[in-house]
């Protein structure tokens, strides 16, 4: 995919209802700062770091400077959900259970939305 700043999440390259939009982190500084003093995401918004391999240090997470709960799911290089967990506010590290190449942060409420296994397309929004 190239330097598109927002995607939308779907299966079966049809967008989920009701639909999930993603801003695109690749760089350090974006996946750095990630959710970081910021309000928290709305039901149809969220974050997408994309990462350039696939690792399990690379992509774990921390929560220092969050003050919301927020659904965390891992994907690997063929974009299958390897890990999903909330996260929780000021949590200090969350490690994904297998090496993941992407990580969605967005609303605990679309935690059910995204199954172990399953396969997750991004659609150009």
């Amino acid at each position: 995919m190239h330097s598109t700043a927002w995607v939308k999440v779907g299966r079966g390259q049809k967008p989920f209802n009701p639909p999930l939009s993603l801003k695109v982190c690749r760089t350090f500084w974006s996946r750095g700062r990630g959710f970081l003093l910021s309000p928290p995401p709305s039901l149809d918004r969220g974050l997408l770091f994309w990462y350039p391999q696939a690792s399990r240090l690379e992509t774990s997470i921390h929560m220092i400077g969050v003050s919301f709960k927020l659904a965390v799911i891992w994907l690997d290089e063929h974009r299958q959900v390897v890990d999903r967990k909330i996260a929780h506010p000021w949590q200090f590290a969350l490690v994904p259970q297998k090496a993941a190449q992407y990580v969605i942060e967005c609303h605990p409420d679309r935690f059910d939305d995204f199954a172990e296994g399953e396969l997750i397309d991004f659609l150009v929004a």
